[in-house]
Parts: structure tokens; sequence; C-alpha cells
């Protein structure tokens, strides 16, 4: 197996001369939602300018792919190589449509509580260095929304209420794409102003993504279903 960087010989010198081998990336979860640090514990906490750190492994074919998303870009790698040293996966890869590298490393931090760090070291210096959990237990965390106001002041509502639907589509996205049987409090607050900010409807996708609110949209204490029927009666054509 060809070593790729002089960083993995460091590593393995450092490891007391200990294998490395072939990692199978199959072996590991492929949906992992960033935790934050606040008061002295962890939670799954949602910025108001910036949302949250995502990190997801796909497979295409045969090639393992890796996307930094959630937030206000995507970043999206192709690997390369992967390699055990000791409890460290070392994830070798490159940019997609670029030769730029970008190398990862994982380790678990609690693997029964689907704990793990990731962390990356970008070129211009800066280090990435996070714990994650996997998307099935992130509800083991409480979720945080950073309030609006902490970051847009006084245009906070008027943010919100120019575009409804795309906040509804944003609230709802994340309620299922996450499975949340509740919600946080400034989500229920924000769908229901938005909600009460249409009137009338103006187009097929719009009934679309309203129909699915009506079904499917329904943490506690939630009037959805009253709110989208009003939006519905008006809409009729």
């Amino acid at each position: 197996m060809t070593r790729l960087t002089l960083f993995l010989l460091s590593i393995i010198a450092f490891c007391n001369q200990s294998a490395a081998v072939d990692f199978d990336l199959n072996t590991i979860p492929k949906e992992w939602v960033r935790l934050t640090e606040k008061n002295g514990k962890y939670i799954v906490y949602n910025s108001c300018d910036s949302g949250n750190l995502l990190l997801t492994i796909s497979k295409k074919g045969e090639k393992f792919g890796l996307l930094l998303h959630g937030q206000q870009e995507d970043y999206q790698y192709e690997i390369l190589e992967s390699i055990v040293v000791l409890d460290t996966v070392f994830i070798f890869a490159k940019w997609v449509d670029s030769n730029k590298r970008q190398d990862f490393k994982f380790f678990w931090t609690n693997k029964e509580k689907g704990l793990g760090r990731w962390v990356t070291q970008y070129s211009g210096g800066a280090l990435s260095d996070n714990t994650f959990i996997v998307a099935e237990r992130q509800n083991d965390f409480e979720k945080v929304d950073q309030p609006c106001r902490e970051c847009w002041g006084d245009e906070c509502d008027s943010i919100k209420i120019e575009q409804p639907i795309l906040s509804i589509k944003r609230v709802f996205d994340e309620y299922t794409k996450f499975q949340e049987s509740t919600d946080s409090q400034e989500d229920k607050e924000l769908m229901e102003k938005s909600l009460k900010s249409i009137v009338k409807l103006s187009d097929s996708s719009e009934l679309d993504l309203l129909i699915n609110v009506w079904m499917y949209y329904d943490p506690t204490d939630f009037p959805s279903r009253t709110l989208v029927y009003d939006i519905l009666e008006n809409s009729r054509q």
C-alpha cells in the first residue's frame, strides 16, 4: 500500500511502528452532526447565521466521498484512501474537481454513545477539530437555535416575513430529516408566524409543501393543521 504523505509516515513512527492497515469506511456511520459545548455540556447548536456543521460519507460505485454541509457553503471531497493506525482512522482525500488535498482523521470518543472526533487542517492553517454525534442519536442532546436577533437585530422579523415559504420549508425539512418528535420553541414560533403571514398560495410547489406540513409537521402542542387548513381554504383554485 502506497503511503500518500510524509504526515502519515510521521504518525506511524510516532505510534512506535504500529502497522497501518486499510480501513473499510463501510464500518462507520455515514451521517454525523456536530456538537457544541456550552455551559459544560454538549448540545446540537444551530447558529442564526450559518446553521450547524454536518458531515456525510457517501458512496458511489466503489468510490467514497465526504461532504461537509449544513452551513453557508458545502465542501465536497473525493476520498482516495483510508487506513487505520491503532484507534485512529486517517482519510486521504482531495477536493472534488481539483487536485488540492484535504486529509482527515477520525476516532471514537465514546462508540457506545455514538460520539466521535473529526479533525482536518486547511491550507490556510485553520484547524477544524470537532466532536460529532451520529445523526440517529442526535436527539440524545438538547437542540438549541441561536436567536435570530443575535445575528440580525431588528431586521430579524422582516427577514422572516419576507420569505415565509422558505422559512416553512427550512423548518419542515430539518424536522423530517432528523426525524424529530419535538421541535425548538424558536422553530415553532417561526413556523406559526410564517403560516399566519400567508393568505393564499401562488403555485403547486407551495401547495405540495403545505400539504406535507399539514400531514407530517406535528411537534407537541403545535396547531399546524388548523393554520394550514385556513391557507388551503383560500387556495382552492
